[in-house]
């Protein structure tokens, strides 16, 4: 088995890639990631939390249940109906077992 690699960047490029994504020149940080070969996904987060540029970094929406409920009422009521009668049948199926 190889050994697994560790590379270490230095300084001035972290900056440098994090100065391309406040100008826009870069337009996120998966084409960072492209651009610059970087391999891990969370290593250009790290470096935005640390220099306290988490304004730059994706931001995260939960889609729950009762949203998609509400929003599927409103445009197609066959796919709401039928997400109800799975919801019922689940919750039949839970007090059974």
């Amino acid at each position: 088995m190889e050994p697994k690699i560790m590379l270490k960047y230095e300084d001035s490029l972290k900056s440098l890639i994090i100065a391309m994504l406040q100008s826009g020149e870069l337009s996120s940080i998966e084409q960072a990631r492209k651009r610059f070969q970087i391999a891990g996904h969370m290593t250009i987060q790290r470096w935005l939390k640390r220099a306290g540029k988490e304004e730059l970094l994706p931001v995260h929406a939960r889609r729950t249940l009762d949203l998609e409920l509400d929003r599927t009422k409103e445009y197609d009521s066959d796919l709401h109906n039928r997400m109800l009668r799975t919801l019922e049948l689940e919750k039949k199926r839970a007090k059974a077992a």
